[in-house]
């Protein structure tokens, strides 16, 4: 009698926990259509291309399945597309998908170039995602603040020039600069004088900044040849 009230205990708590874990599943669409109603109007989409048959997808499914309770009071959405399915074929082909699983996201309705290539375990995929929906752009309130403006060679440098934060044209800035904040800096230039010397001044000041770098890059570059010059003449 011991022994019956004990497997059936643990088959109503082993019920439960699965009953728990399909809770928080990902979603699967079964087709593009039913893919684009659940991507519309999302924030954020994090998609996993893959396939049931890789070990590897289904090890990374189980990681994003804990994720969606972090998310629940925003507009972001977690799906997984099977590659191998025949109607998904065209859509892993347009988002160069090559390898599985790959991780990408799906921004305001558009969808990322780059794929995630962070760790993946809950607490960084949850990192990555808190940056990508409360992203700000840094804000410049006159021109002494140029000198904040980070320049280097791997990152394009994109500033914006609105009368007010509350302006329609920065909230789209800002959702811009969520989408590219990999490949740019992204600065917002906040002044209700009139724009165009400040705006003259800005882009003279980012070119002469730019221009020493290269500058210094070149001189860098003629010692560094200068010196192995003449090591061989030795």
């Amino acid at each position: 009698m011991f022994s019956l009230t004990l497997v059936i205990f643990m088959a109503l708590v082993s019920a439960d926990c699965f009953f728990v874990h399909e809770h928080h599943n990902i979603a699967k669409p079964q087709d593009i259509d039913s893919l684009r109603s659940i991507l519309k109007g999302r924030e954020l989409a994090v998609i996993q291309f893959g396939t049931s048959k890789c070990r590897h997808s289904n090890h990374l499914q189980h990681t994003l399945n804990e994720l969606p309770q972090y998310f629940q009071k925003t507009q972001v959405t977690f799906l997984f597309v099977d590659c191998k399915s025949e109607n998904f074929t065209a859509y892993c082909q347009d988002n160069l998908i090559t390898k599985f699983p790959t991780v990408k996201m799906v921004y305001l309705g558009v969808h990322m170039k780059t794929e995630y290539r962070g760790q993946r375990n809950v607490r960084a995929i949850k990192e990555y995602i808190d940056i990508l929906i409360n992203n700000e752009v840094p804000i410049l309130t006159d021109v002494t603040k140029l000198d904040e403006i980070r320049v280097d060679k791997n990152h394009r440098c994109v500033m914006g020039f609105f009368p007010s934060q509350s302006h329609e044209m920065f909230q789209t800035f800002k959702k811009i600069s969520g989408v590219f904040h990999k490949q740019c800096y992204f600065y917002a230039f906040i002044n209700d004088v009139q724009q165009v010397p400040i705006m003259r001044y800005a882009i003279l000041h980012l070119v002469t900044r730019f221009t020493q770098v290269r500058m210094m890059l070149m001189q860098y570059s003629l010692g560094l040849v200068r010196t192995v010059n003449h090591w061989f003449r030795k």
